[in-house]
């Protein structure tokens, strides 16, 4: 994935879910993002996601997994892949 593939990935997530952020998660995560960690980004932000059962769009989803394939054999990529399944899983919020 390009880096700017993946820096608007990071972005597009932290908008998808900012709503639900907590502040810390927020400044860490724009933090990270500012800093060029995209990857520590987008792994917060799915991470949150999925801990506060927010619904992604299936663009966002297919899109996370685009990226996750350019980091396959990383040592969180079944952790991470669990993730997207269970974010794919979600249901819209009422």
């Amino acid at each position: 994935m390009e880096s700017t593939a993946e820096y608007d990935l990071a972005w597009d997530l932290a908008a998808a879910v900012d709503a639900v952020l907590t502040a810390a998660d927020r400044a860490d995560i724009y933090a990270k993002i500012g800093a060029g960690d995209t990857y520590g980004a987008i792994e917060h932000l799915l991470s949150c996601a999925q801990q506060l059962e927010s619904a992604l769009i299936p663009d966002l989803l297919t899109r996370a997994n685009a990226w996750l394939n350019a980091y396959a054999g990383c040592d969180a990529e079944d952790r991470l892949r669990t993730l997207l399944v269970r974010l794919r899983d979600t249901p819209p919020a009422s």
